[in-house]
């Protein structure tokens, strides 16, 4: 995890939050606490200024949705493929009776605005489909875009 606070260091200036999480209230069983927010950026004074494209896709789970929300802070930042997995958060394993392993996250993630990630995923700011044409087309897109300077979105 502390690569995704290096990079952040290096493209985001100020300390920004960049994530809200719930956490289990175990003096209250069912219930939700907010944990204190998430910042990153702020670390260095050397601090990337041109673009970033960010690809993500239905692939992207977990550690890579965590990591987008943070880089896509940036100023230059900008998400190019389709909503990911809707799965991010930390792990908790448990064998059920009968030896059933099962996995769940036991916090819940959420945006600076404190709009769900989970069961959403994180939205690119280009929608990019892949089609059968044997194609990178989310790349493509992120390197038009990459190289149209002054270009806002496609």
């Amino acid at each position: 995890m502390i690569f995704l606070y290096d990079i952040a260091d290096f493209i985001i200036l100020d300390s920004v939050v960049f994530t809200e999480i719930t956490m289990c209230d175990f003096n209250n069983p069912g219930s939700t606490l907010w944990a204190d927010p998430v910042y990153v950026g702020g670390g260095d004074s050397l601090t990337y200024a041109g673009s970033l494209a960010i690809l993500i896709s239905e692939s992207s789970t977990s550690s890579s949705e965590f990591h987008t929300m943070a880089w896509r802070l940036a100023p230059e930042a900008m998400l190019f493929g389709h909503t990911t997995s809707r799965a991010d958060g930390n792990i908790v394993r448990i064998v059920l009776p009968g030896c059933i392993h099962t996995i769940f996250s036991g916090v819940g993630i959420y945006n600076p605005d404190r709009s769900e990630t989970q069961r959403v995923g994180i939205i690119p700011d280009v929608e990019v489909l892949p089609t059968q044409a044997g194609r990178d087309e989310v790349l493509e897109a992120a390197l038009e875009w990459l190289n149209s300077p002054g270009e806002e979105t496609l």
